[in-house]
């Protein structure tokens, strides 16, 4: 703990909850310290416990389970308090799920700063998602998760962002929004909220060449009315170029939704950086099909190709294969 806005700290300090614990998460409303965990001590099923502090951390109430005591086990607690000591804990579950990786997302609400609970809610269909977080600001209530409802049904199925809403201090809530539109890992979401805008970020491998294994950061913004206006991605990478298939027999499309409209250029260069194809068009979208032919109509070779979208001062590269004949 720091009392002077970080220049120094307090020693360490255990919180005295005899059980082992991982994904903490803390939330603050003075005096009072809320702490959400997952208890591991006993091995599988694991579950999500409440611990509080009333004295800013000199001392710690007695662990209380939040989640179900079942077979399931509940996973990645984040918490949330507002200004008149509401608590907010969420966490990801299989209960019920026939996938053995994904499973839903579930929030339990305790009232006067964790004297009592209301019941656990559902926020979240298909059984398809993990890792969510949670933000409060006044009496909305925002929360995230990664979602794999839009895929097939593999545990290699890409994730996407959702996202769910309520004005009322979460006793009802919105439709499940998709927030992300990427054939790429989005995961990993995190939250903030103000009394004017929610705050979205993320990891994302969209912009990169996968073979590393890398993530990128991006960010949303949605502004608060009736409703969520989402903004689009405008940290890492304000425009998603898309270009697939990677590895190719024939053609390879290349699309990308444009923050505004404006003129763009498309350039096809092989191996050597020699250019073989050129497009300039404009507009908000770029959506057309490079049939592996040259400037002149000829069909390109076998190779490594790079596909680069120029939008303004912004470039994109992206790499594809031709493989003729396969």
């Amino acid at each position: 703990m720091s009392t002077d806005a970080g220049l120094s700290w307090l020693p360490a300090q255990r919180i005295p909850k005899e059980r082992a614990s991982m994904s903490d998460d803390i939330a603050i409303c003075l005096p009072y310290l809320h702490l959400a965990y997952q208890d591991v001590s006993t091995g599988p099923p694991v579950e999500i416990y409440y611990q509080r502090s009333s004295d800013v951390g000199q001392t710690w109430s007695l662990p209380l389970m939040v989640s179900e005591d079942d077979i399931w086990g509940g996973q990645r607690a984040s918490i949330a308090v507002d200004n008149d000591a509401n608590i907010y804990i969420d966490w990801w579950d299989y209960k019920n799920s026939p996938y053995a990786w994904t499973g839903s997302i579930f929030l339990r609400k305790g009232v006067n700063n964790g004297t009592n609970w209301d019941t656990i809610q559902n926020l979240t269909t298909l059984y398809r998602a993990k890792i969510s977080d949670i933000a409060v600001q006044g009496n909305n209530v925002h929360i995230v998760w990664m979602d794999q409802r839009d895929y097939p049904g593999s545990p290699f199925d890409s994730f996407e962002i959702y996202y769910r809403y309520s004005s009322d201090r979460g006793n009802t809530w919105g439709p499940e929004t998709r927030l992300t539109y990427d054939p790429h890992q989005s995961t990993d979401p995190r939250l903030a909220a103000d009394s004017n805008f929610v705050y979205l970020v993320w990891t994302d491998d969209r912009d990169l060449d996968s073979s590393f294994y890398l993530n990128e950061i991006y960010f949303k913004r949605g502004y608060i009315e009736a409703d969520i206006k989402l903004e689009n991605d405008i940290l890492s990478a304000p425009q998603t170029f898309q270009v697939f298939p990677s590895i190719s027999w024939g053609t390879v499309r290349c699309y990308c939704d444009l923050i505004k409209s404006q003129v763009w250029s498309l350039d096809v260069f092989d191996i050597m950086g020699r250019k073989v194809w050129h497009y300039t068009g404009s507009g908000k979208r770029v959506d057309l099909v490079w049939g592996y032919k040259d400037k002149s109509g000829k069909e390109v070779r076998n190779g490594v190709y790079f596909i680069m979208l120029r939008t303004g001062r912004n470039s994109y590269q992206r790499k594809v294969i031709f493989l003729k004949g396969g």
